[in-house]
């Protein structure tokens, strides 16, 4: 396969799926997995209760319920319970064209990291060469999507510290991505934009206003940073350090596990792509980490030489037997992996690693020994996803 061999450990770790372990370079064949999230909290010992917050609750996005187990304030563990969006997506059995449109509404906000992993192994797969400008327009995508997702979470970690005029700031930067978006790939979030073998893609100067975000987005980060009250908050809260911790997690803990550097999937390795990492593993750290690639990302499309215009065109393959491939994106909350297995123009087989499980069980386990108003400054470092965390793709 193009993107990875079969074998050893060569590279960071990236995930687990039902059939592979997955590092930068390869991918190790293993036993099906069962999901990493904590569902259950420890039992209550003398003295101690469980405190259910959710499944409908203030602060939270999704709908998920989170079961404290505390003395009183100190907190000894925490379950989280995803299951309120819940559902299986058939794709086994379908063409190409009705598998993309299922992957990409699998979570909206990161589609276009789904689909571009998804149509990547599919190409594998079939044998579509994908051209370089379509690849710098993927790439392109990619970044635009990890801009307006970090930007969303630096605005609800505002948000929990009730700093309302940075957070509404943050928020609107994050609409002006989101309509850059539209006016670039058609959709508000890419629906529509990304399948096997090419894209919709108009440059055409309308990537202008990113420098100007940028600067409006240091100027807030900046005010973040010196406040004393808001640091405060994240230093610190929620210590996460270890081994195999992907995506952002893992990079504010010192771990060098970028899929875009470590895998060969996309040449991000030709822009000069900087990896950001920091040592703490705390919320602080994950804040950091995610400001600091909002700015990289937009250095990194400045920099791509876009085509002005692309009007992708579905190729025709030929279908010969059997074929499989693999792919992996770094998405704004981690690695997303796809291994597919085609057969006579429909999808046989299909297995895939998604961040937000793999966050949540991070997330329960940085909490052991904080309080409760902790969590959301913790929850929300991560970038947890319930509708990715939650879907079953068969």
């Amino acid at each position: 396969m193009r993107c990875f061999d079969i074998g050893g450990k060569v590279g960071p770790f990236l995930g687990e799926s039902q059939r592979y372990i997955i590092f930068g370079k390869t991918i190790m064949p293993e036993h099906p997995l069962e999901s990493p999230v904590i569902r259950m909290p420890p039992s209550k010992k003398a003295g101690e209760f469980q405190l259910t917050y959710g499944p409908l609750a203030g602060g939270m996005l999704e709908s998920v319920t989170l079961k404290f187990i505390t003395p009183g304030e100190i907190i000894r563990g925490v379950g989280v319970e995803d299951k309120f969006k819940a559902r299986e997506i058939k794709v086994s059995g379908r063409t190409i064209p009705d598998a993309i449109l299922m992957i990409e509404r699998l979570n909206g906000f990161h589609a276009a990291s789904h689909s571009i992993a998804f149509s990547m192994a599919v190409e594998e797969a079939i044998g579509i060469k994908v051209p370089e400008e379509i690849l710098k327009a993927r790439m392109a995508m990619l970044e635009l999507e990890r801009i307006r997702s970090h930007l969303h979470v630096v605005a609800n970690l505002a948000e929990a510290d009730s700093f309302a005029v940075p957070s509404k700031r943050l928020s609107y930067l994050s609409e002006k991505v989101t309509r850059l978006i539209s006016r670039t790939s058609g959709h508000r979030y890419f629906f529509g934009s990304i399948f096997p073998g090419g894209v919709f893609f108009s440059n055409r100067d309308k990537l202008s206003d990113l420098s100007s975000i940028g600067k409006e987005f240091n100027s807030i980060y900046g005010g973040l940073l010196s406040s004393k009250i808001f640091l405060s908050r994240l230093k610190g809260n929620g210590i996460l350090q270890g081994e195999k911790i992907i995506g952002p997690a893992g990079r504010a803990a010192g771990i060098s596990n970028d899929a875009r550097l470590h895998s060969g999937c996309l040449p991000f390795g030709k822009t000069g792509l900087r990896e950001i990492t920091y040592a703490d593993g705390d919320a602080y750290a994950r804040f950091r980490v995610r400001s600091d690639e909002i700015l990289e990302s937009i250095r990194v499309i400045e920099n791509l030489d876009l085509p002005a215009e692309i009007d992708g065109k579905k190729q025709q393959v030929s279908f010969d037997g059997p074929s499989k491939g693999a792919a992996i994106v770094e998405s704004p909350s981690g690695p997303i992996f796809y291994y597919v297995e085609v057969e006579d123009g429909l999808i046989h087989l299909i297995d895939y690693s998604f961040p937000s499980p793999f966050n949540i069980s991070y997330f329960s386990r940085s909490m052991k020994g904080k309080v409760f108003t902790d969590f959301q400054f913790n929850w929300e470092s991560y970038g947890i996803w319930i509708s990715e965390s939650s879907a079953v793709i068969s």
